[in-house]
């Protein structure tokens, strides 16, 4: 059988089965109005994302390399925050180029979500 074809038979049998809800039993179902009105979360508290490793590549940057324009975003680089390496060994700000492929996160506690945290240059 080729692979087209248990593609093809796993997307059909996936269309087949029922689609089943649970509830619990004497339950009733909420009104749409409770729903709604609940407590909001911030979106900082629902999703941070800033400790994950990203990758893009640098297209523009600022004259002393203090910003890099990567993924849309202008990213600053904090002397003393920011962490560069270049194959495992610190490098500083300077070694960027334009057109470069980088890895990076966004640093803790960085309110603004714009600040580097740690750079990999492959």
């Amino acid at each position: 059988m080729s692979l087209r074809s248990i593609g093809l038979l796993a997307l059909l049998s996936g269309m087949a089965a029922p689609a089943v809800a649970a509830r619990a039993a004497g339950a009733a179902v909420p009104e749409p109005e409770a729903v709604r009105s609940l407590p909001q979360t911030a979106a900082l508290a629902q999703a941070d994302d800033r400790s994950s490793l990203r990758q893009g590549v640098v297209i523009a940057m600022s004259p002393q390399n203090h910003w890099v324009f990567v993924n849309g975003s202008w990213l600053g680089i904090v002397e003393g925050r920011t962490k560069l390496f270049r194959q495992g060994r610190p490098v500083g700000r300077e070694s960027l180029t334009k057109g470069q492929l980088l890895r990076f996160t966004l640093a803790p506690g960085a309110q603004d979500g714009t600040t580097l945290g740690v750079v990999y240059v492959p």
